[in-house]
């Protein structure tokens, strides 16, 4: 029983893991694409006239890295549990 709830408690640090470091790098190439989409409204004559672009792709960007993360965290949990000696 102990074994278990060790498992669980890995597998639920994994995941807050994952989603730490997938929202953050999610925020961070948000954040550049946000103020790369700024800085070339700038200096352009004509900018796109719908803001959805904008605000649509950092916000999936960030959901869908999150998700990657915690996959990717979760994996490498249960890879270092069937590997562990």
């Amino acid at each position: 029983m102990a074994g278990e709830s060790e498992t669980r408690a890995g597998r639920r640090t994994a995941v807050k893991v994952g989603a730490l470091l997938g929202g953050l790098i999610g925020a961070l190439f948000s954040a550049g694409y946000g103020a790369s989409s700024v800085w070339i409204c700038s200096g352009a004559t004509v900018c796109a006239s719908h803001w959805v672009p904008f605000v649509v792709l950092p916000v999936a960007v960030f959901v869908g890295s999150i998700a990657v993360g915690v996959a990717i965290a979760f994996l490498l949990r249960r890879f270092y549990e069937l590997t562990r000696v």
